[in-house]
């Protein structure tokens, strides 16, 4: 089973406070996610999901 981010132009991603996020971010993150996603199995898709979260949360 492949698993691809996929950027509709009707979705717009909104952080919790608010803030809509760069088209820019959403690209880098769709970038790393294709290329190690070949190599994670599900709980490692959760992490990786989850320490990008974080890392966007400080800034």
């Amino acid at each position: 089973m492949g698993y691809h981010l996929v950027q509709a132009p009707s979705i717009v991603l909104v952080r919790s406070n608010g803030q809509i996020m760069d088209m820019s971010i959403i690209e880098s993150l769709r970038i790393k996610f294709e290329a190690l996603v070949p190599y994670m199995n599900e709980k490692l898709r959760r992490l990786w999901a989850a320490s990008e979260a974080v890392a966007l949360g400080e800034n």
